[in-house]
């Protein structure tokens, strides 16, 4: 029986998208680029074309309107998600999606998220980004003198009289509730968190803070960037981290747990890499396991390692306690991600896998697949080695880390 099309739905969660455009063009589109910001307003126009039509319409009709590639679609979508301006809902029974869009952070949010301005900076340079900051500040008004002007600006009470006159006659009028305008939602704790929701559980379990605080806003909003939480799952979070002597979330403790959710989900994604490897796939690893670094690096590039490869190789080794197969598993991907071995580079992988106590070959393959996935479903790593019956021919070894 052949599988019905996925249909979807868009969620527009933030209304004042077009007022941000301009931070939308300026902080983002260096990182994600053009081609993702496209399909950013395609989501959007789009939202209201199905407003309109009052019904959904097949997932194919959004890489046709977008003008990109199915894998182009998922790539940028999944840029978008990163970046936490679309939020991506699948339905259980896999025939729905729903598109949540959010407005992009203004600059002085953007600028408090450390990842983001650091991304930010990789992209664009520090001159360029001096240049984005500057032309964002607010333009300073030319000084007046008071003795060459006179302010004759109205004020409410001379323009609306009559209105308050009816005001004091009757008080029904006066004493009314009027409506208070939402305030205008910009962090990521804002944006996926209802704060309202989280307060409640917290208390009920004995934890009373102030979640608006800066210090826990940063906190948060980090947290938020390398992970996605409900209100259920960020509570479990505080509640974990939180000293109930001092009523203070401890930053380390947190940070802690923070990493040990992430490796959570990493080794979710270990055991299904483990579950399809072939005899065969499993032979590859533990080449890789056996292959010196050194000559690793001679049997994938035809050269002798360089002074500064055998010097990370040796860091590695003593600083991270890395074995060879991740070591070999770190080199391939920085080859295929930057067609050459990058010192600095791999030193951040292995600062994150220490983090996550990552070690083993196919636990840094997860690892890597999954902060690197390029398809909705899974990434290249685990397709390769889900689909692919490998040999050790060289070029089997290096698309194994595709």
């Amino acid at each position: 029986m052949e599988k019905a099309p996925i249909k979807y739905s868009i969620d527009l969660k933030d209304s004042d998208v077009l007022l941000q455009q301009q931070d939308l063009i300026t902080l983002y589109q260096p990182i994600i680029g053009s081609s993702a910001v496209g399909l950013y307003f395609s989501l959007f126009n789009e939202y209201y074309i199905l407003k309109k039509l009052k019904l959904k319409l097949e997932i194919s009709r959004l890489t046709k309107i977008s003008g990109l590639t199915e894998k182009q679609f998922n790539e940028d979508i999944k840029k978008l998600e990163s970046l936490r301006l679309v939020k991506t809902l699948i339905s259980k029974n896999g025939e729905s999606v729903i598109y949540q869009i959010f407005a992009p952070l203004d600059i002085n949010e953007f600028f408090e998220n450390e990842m983001f301005e650091q991304t930010l900076t990789k992209k664009v340079g520090l001159e360029n980004l001096e240049i984005i900051k500057f032309i964002n500040q607010e333009v300073e008004s030319k000084k007046v003198s008071d003795a060459e002007y006179e302010e004759v600006t109205a004020v409410f009470e001379d323009v609306f009289a009559e209105e308050i006159d009816e005001m004091e006659k009757n008080p029904t009028i006066r004493d009314m509730n009027f409506v208070v305008l939402k305030q205008k939602k910009t962090t990521l704790f804002d944006k996926f968190i209802n704060i309202e929701i989280l307060n409640k559980i917290l208390i009920d379990n004995g934890v009373a803070i102030d979640l608006r605080s800066k210090r826990y806003q940063k906190m948060f909003c980090d947290a938020l960037t390398k992970q996605n939480f409900t209100e259920k799952t960020l509570a479990t979070l505080i509640i974990g981290s939180f000293n109930f002597e001092t009523s203070k979330i401890e930053p380390e403790l947190f940070e802690t747990k923070l990493n040990k959710t992430i490796a959570k989900k990493i080794r979710k994604e270990t055991k299904a890499l483990e579950s399809n490897l072939s005899d065969e796939q499993l032979e590859i690893v533990n080449l890789m396991d056996e292959l010196n670094p050194d000559e690793y690096v001679l049997k994938v590039t035809n050269f002798i390692a360089d002074f500064s490869t055998r010097k990370m190789i040796n860091t590695l080794k003593e600083k991270f306690s890395l074995l060879n197969g991740a070591i070999n598993c770190m080199i391939q991907h920085s080859i295929n991600r930057n067609n050459k071995i990058i010192p600095n580079y791999i030193y951040k992988i292995a600062e994150s896998l220490n983090s996550y106590s990552i070690k083993k070959t196919t636990d840094v393959l997860a690892y890597l697949n999954f902060f690197q996935k390029e398809s909705s479903n899974k990434g290249m790593i685990q397709e390769k080695l889900a689909s692919t019956r490998l040999t050790n021919s060289d070029e089997e070894l290096m698309a194994l880390f595709d």
